[in-house]
């Protein structure tokens, strides 16, 4: 994204997404479980909002 140019917005789904995560990791320490998925789940999202998951989501590749 080059002088202000918005080419990836980001929606209220990748908050929710992300707010999801953190909430999947908060209750992965508390019961002492993996923290993989969550943090998988976190990263997918934010991946998303890169020019290239953007673009991959775009062609319907990622889901989140």
């Amino acid at each position: 994204i080059k002088a202000g140019d918005r080419s990836v917005l980001l929606e209220d789904i990748h908050f929710k997404k992300i707010e999801e995560g953190l909430r999947q990791l908060a209750d992965a320490f508390e019961k002492d479980e993996s923290i993989l998925e969550p943090l998988e789940n976190i990263l997918t999202v934010v991946f998303s909002t890169s020019g290239a998951g953007n673009y991959i989501r775009g062609k319907g590749l990622l889901k989140l």
